[in-house]
Protein backbone atom coordinates (compact mmCIF):
# COMPACT_ATOMS: atom_id res chain seq x y z
CA UNK A 1 0.00 0.00 0.00
CA UNK A 2 1.27 3.46 -0.90
CA UNK A 3 1.10 6.24 1.69
CA UNK A 4 2.40 9.77 1.98
CA UNK A 5 5.57 10.49 3.96
CA UNK A 6 5.51 12.07 7.35
CA UNK A 7 1.76 11.53 7.75
CA UNK A 8 0.98 14.28 5.25
CA UNK A 9 -1.59 13.66 2.60
CA UNK A 10 0.15 13.33 -0.75
CA UNK A 11 -1.32 14.90 -3.84
CA UNK A 12 -3.09 12.68 -6.37
CA UNK A 13 -0.27 13.27 -8.85
CA UNK A 14 2.39 12.25 -6.34
CA UNK A 15 0.47 9.11 -5.41
CA UNK A 16 -0.01 8.24 -9.08
CA UNK A 17 3.73 8.62 -9.68
CA UNK A 18 4.43 6.32 -6.75
CA UNK A 19 2.17 3.69 -8.30
CA UNK A 20 3.94 4.15 -11.65
CA UNK A 21 7.37 3.78 -10.03
CA UNK A 22 6.43 0.57 -8.22
CA UNK A 23 4.77 -0.99 -11.27
CA UNK A 24 7.71 -0.03 -13.47
CA UNK A 25 10.08 -1.84 -11.12
CA UNK A 26 7.79 -4.87 -11.21
CA UNK A 27 7.78 -4.79 -15.02
CA UNK A 28 11.59 -4.65 -15.09
CA UNK A 29 11.77 -7.56 -12.65
CA UNK A 30 9.53 -9.54 -15.00
CA UNK A 31 12.12 -8.96 -17.77
CA UNK A 32 9.56 -6.84 -19.62
CA UNK A 33 7.55 -9.93 -20.60
CA UNK A 34 5.05 -8.45 -23.00
CA UNK A 35 1.45 -9.54 -22.37
CA UNK A 36 1.91 -10.25 -18.64
CA UNK A 37 -1.19 -9.20 -16.69
CA UNK A 38 -0.31 -7.16 -13.60
CA UNK A 39 -3.84 -7.31 -12.18
CA UNK A 40 -7.33 -6.01 -12.74
CA UNK A 41 -8.35 -2.48 -11.75
CA UNK A 42 -10.06 -3.83 -8.62
CA UNK A 43 -6.98 -5.85 -7.65
CA UNK A 44 -4.65 -2.90 -8.16
CA UNK A 45 -6.93 -0.59 -6.16
CA UNK A 46 -6.80 -3.00 -3.24
CA UNK A 47 -3.09 -3.62 -3.58
CA UNK A 48 -2.03 0.05 -3.61
CA UNK A 49 -4.80 1.41 -1.41
CA UNK A 50 -5.41 4.43 -3.63
CA UNK A 51 -8.53 5.91 -5.15
CA UNK A 52 -9.84 5.06 -8.59
CA UNK A 53 -8.83 8.47 -9.97
CA UNK A 54 -5.24 8.03 -8.76
CA UNK A 55 -4.97 4.56 -10.29
CA UNK A 56 -6.41 5.75 -13.59
CA UNK A 57 -3.93 8.62 -13.66
CA UNK A 58 -1.11 6.13 -13.03
CA UNK A 59 -2.48 3.92 -15.83
CA UNK A 60 -2.60 6.92 -18.16
CA UNK A 61 1.05 7.71 -17.39
CA UNK A 62 2.11 4.11 -18.06
CA UNK A 63 0.17 4.03 -21.33
CA UNK A 64 1.67 7.35 -22.40
CA UNK A 65 5.14 5.89 -21.87
CA UNK A 66 4.17 2.73 -23.75
CA UNK A 67 4.99 0.58 -20.71
CA UNK A 68 1.57 -0.97 -20.07
CA UNK A 69 -2.02 -0.69 -21.16
CA UNK A 70 -5.31 -1.30 -19.37
CA UNK A 71 -7.52 -3.84 -21.10
CA UNK A 72 -11.19 -3.90 -20.26
CA UNK A 73 -13.48 -6.91 -19.90
CA UNK A 74 -13.70 -9.97 -17.67
CA UNK A 75 -10.18 -11.16 -18.57
CA UNK A 76 -8.77 -7.66 -18.72
CA UNK A 77 -6.29 -5.86 -16.52
CA UNK A 78 -3.08 -3.85 -16.70
CA UNK A 79 -0.95 -5.62 -19.30
CA UNK A 80 2.77 -5.13 -19.96
CA UNK A 81 3.64 -3.70 -23.36
CA UNK A 82 6.92 -2.63 -24.93
CA UNK A 83 7.52 1.05 -25.67
CA UNK A 84 7.82 1.78 -29.37
CA UNK A 85 11.04 3.47 -30.46
CA UNK A 86 9.08 6.25 -32.18
CA UNK A 87 7.18 7.10 -28.98
CA UNK A 88 10.34 7.14 -26.90
CA UNK A 89 12.21 9.16 -29.53
CA UNK A 90 9.41 11.73 -29.53
CA UNK A 91 9.66 12.03 -25.74
CA UNK A 92 13.44 12.54 -26.06
CA UNK A 93 12.86 15.10 -28.80
CA UNK A 94 10.42 17.03 -26.57
CA UNK A 95 12.86 16.85 -23.64
CA UNK A 96 15.70 18.30 -25.70
CA UNK A 97 13.44 20.98 -27.17
CA UNK A 98 12.29 22.00 -23.70
CA UNK A 99 15.94 22.45 -22.68
CA UNK A 100 16.49 24.84 -25.62
CA UNK A 101 19.18 22.65 -27.11
CA UNK A 102 20.84 24.61 -29.91
CA UNK A 103 20.98 23.57 -33.56
CA UNK A 104 24.78 23.37 -33.22
CA UNK A 105 24.46 20.84 -30.39
CA UNK A 106 21.88 18.78 -32.28
CA UNK A 107 23.97 18.67 -35.45
CA UNK A 108 27.14 17.83 -33.54
CA UNK A 109 25.41 14.90 -31.83
CA UNK A 110 23.73 13.85 -35.07
CA UNK A 111 27.06 13.70 -36.89
CA UNK A 112 28.67 11.42 -34.32
CA UNK A 113 25.70 9.05 -34.16
CA UNK A 114 25.12 9.01 -37.93
CA UNK A 115 28.73 8.10 -38.69
CA UNK A 116 28.61 5.29 -36.14
CA UNK A 117 25.37 4.04 -37.72
CA UNK A 118 26.64 3.86 -41.31
CA UNK A 119 29.83 2.16 -40.18
CA UNK A 120 27.93 -0.49 -38.23
CA UNK A 121 25.21 -0.88 -40.85
CA UNK A 122 27.77 -1.51 -43.58
CA UNK A 123 29.41 -4.18 -41.43
CA UNK A 124 26.11 -5.85 -40.52
CA UNK A 125 24.29 -5.54 -43.83
CA UNK A 126 22.32 -8.56 -45.06
CA UNK A 127 20.63 -9.17 -48.42
CA UNK A 128 17.30 -8.32 -46.80
CA UNK A 129 18.75 -5.13 -45.33
CA UNK A 130 20.20 -4.09 -48.68
CA UNK A 131 16.83 -4.66 -50.35
CA UNK A 132 15.11 -2.65 -47.59
CA UNK A 133 17.52 0.24 -48.10
CA UNK A 134 17.05 0.33 -51.86
CA UNK A 135 13.28 0.21 -51.45
CA UNK A 136 13.47 3.13 -49.00
CA UNK A 137 15.55 5.17 -51.43
CA UNK A 138 13.07 4.57 -54.25
CA UNK A 139 10.10 5.40 -52.02
CA UNK A 140 11.74 8.51 -50.59
CA UNK A 141 12.30 9.91 -54.07
CA UNK A 142 8.52 9.86 -54.62
CA UNK A 143 7.84 12.06 -51.57
CA UNK A 144 5.35 14.88 -52.34
CA UNK A 145 6.68 18.40 -51.78
CA UNK A 146 4.35 19.08 -48.87
CA UNK A 147 5.70 16.01 -47.03
CA UNK A 148 9.43 16.66 -47.43
CA UNK A 149 9.80 17.76 -43.80
CA UNK A 150 7.97 14.72 -42.46
CA UNK A 151 10.08 11.86 -41.12
CA UNK A 152 8.49 8.63 -42.31
CA UNK A 153 9.36 4.95 -42.20
CA UNK A 154 11.33 5.23 -45.46
CA UNK A 155 13.66 7.94 -44.19
CA UNK A 156 17.09 6.61 -45.17
CA UNK A 157 18.75 7.74 -41.93
CA UNK A 158 16.24 5.77 -39.87
CA UNK A 159 16.41 2.68 -42.10
CA UNK A 160 20.20 2.66 -41.76
CA UNK A 161 19.83 2.89 -37.97
CA UNK A 162 17.41 -0.06 -38.06
CA UNK A 163 19.99 -2.10 -39.98
CA UNK A 164 22.55 -1.62 -37.19
CA UNK A 165 20.25 -3.76 -35.02
CA UNK A 166 21.06 -1.42 -32.13
CA UNK A 167 17.89 -0.05 -30.47
CA UNK A 168 19.81 2.73 -28.69
CA UNK A 169 21.19 4.07 -31.97
CA UNK A 170 17.74 3.89 -33.56
CA UNK A 171 16.27 5.88 -30.68
CA UNK A 172 18.90 8.61 -30.96
CA UNK A 173 18.67 8.80 -34.74
CA UNK A 174 14.87 9.13 -34.67
CA UNK A 175 14.99 11.93 -32.10
CA UNK A 176 17.88 13.80 -33.74
CA UNK A 177 16.38 13.47 -37.22
CA UNK A 178 13.07 14.94 -36.07
CA UNK A 179 14.89 17.77 -34.30
CA UNK A 180 17.14 18.62 -37.26
CA UNK A 181 14.18 18.70 -39.66
CA UNK A 182 12.66 21.47 -37.54
CA UNK A 183 15.59 23.71 -38.47
CA UNK A 184 14.98 23.40 -42.24
CA UNK A 185 12.43 25.76 -43.80
CA UNK A 186 9.95 24.29 -46.29
CA UNK A 187 11.33 26.32 -49.18
CA UNK A 188 14.84 25.06 -48.47
CA UNK A 189 13.58 21.49 -48.19
CA UNK A 190 12.00 21.79 -51.64
CA UNK A 191 15.08 23.45 -53.15
CA UNK A 192 17.46 20.83 -51.72
CA UNK A 193 15.24 17.78 -52.27
CA UNK A 194 16.99 16.48 -55.38
CA UNK A 195 20.58 16.70 -54.05
CA UNK A 196 19.42 15.29 -50.69
CA UNK A 197 17.82 12.28 -52.36
CA UNK A 198 20.94 11.77 -54.47
CA UNK A 199 23.13 11.88 -51.35
CA UNK A 200 20.85 9.40 -49.61
CA UNK A 201 21.06 7.08 -52.62
CA UNK A 202 24.87 7.15 -52.55
CA UNK A 203 25.00 6.52 -48.80
CA UNK A 204 22.48 3.70 -49.04
CA UNK A 205 24.31 2.01 -51.90
CA UNK A 206 27.62 2.15 -50.04
CA UNK A 207 25.97 0.56 -46.99
CA UNK A 208 24.16 -2.01 -49.14
CA UNK A 209 27.50 -3.02 -50.68
CA UNK A 210 29.14 -3.30 -47.26
CA UNK A 211 31.62 -0.51 -48.02
CA UNK A 212 31.96 1.12 -44.59
CA UNK A 213 34.73 3.50 -45.66
CA UNK A 214 32.73 4.89 -48.56
CA UNK A 215 29.53 5.02 -46.50
CA UNK A 216 31.28 7.13 -43.85
CA UNK A 217 32.72 9.43 -46.53
CA UNK A 218 29.35 9.89 -48.23
CA UNK A 219 27.56 10.48 -44.94
CA UNK A 220 30.19 13.03 -43.90
CA UNK A 221 29.70 14.96 -47.14
CA UNK A 222 25.92 14.84 -46.69
CA UNK A 223 26.14 16.09 -43.09
CA UNK A 224 28.48 18.89 -44.22
CA UNK A 225 25.76 20.02 -46.62
CA UNK A 226 23.14 19.81 -43.86
CA UNK A 227 25.30 21.90 -41.53
CA UNK A 228 25.76 24.46 -44.29
CA UNK A 229 22.01 24.68 -44.90
CA UNK A 230 21.11 25.05 -41.22
CA UNK A 231 24.09 26.95 -39.80
CA UNK A 232 25.10 28.90 -42.88
CA UNK A 233 28.58 27.43 -42.93
CA UNK A 234 30.51 26.65 -46.10
CA UNK A 235 30.88 22.90 -46.70
CA UNK A 236 34.39 21.65 -47.51
CA UNK A 237 35.14 20.78 -51.11
CA UNK A 238 34.28 17.18 -51.91
CA UNK A 239 36.30 14.92 -54.14
CA UNK A 240 34.86 12.81 -56.93
CA UNK A 241 32.43 10.08 -55.83
CA UNK A 242 33.82 6.55 -55.96
CA UNK A 243 31.34 3.81 -56.93
CA UNK A 244 30.35 1.57 -54.03
CA UNK A 245 32.14 -1.73 -53.72
CA UNK A 246 35.22 -0.59 -55.64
Amino acid sequence: MISSRGGRKASGERLAQSVVDELTEEIRAANWLEGTNLGSEAELLQRFGVGRNVLREATRMLEQQGIATMRMGRSGGLVISKPQATTTAHALEMFLSSRNVSSEHVLEAKREVELTCVRLAARRITPAGAARLRTAVAAEQQTPKDQLRQVGSNNVHIVIAEITDNPALLLFIEALTHLSVNYVAQQHAEHDAEPTFAAHARIAEAVACGDAELAVREMTAHLDQLDAAILGTKPPSAGPHRPAGR
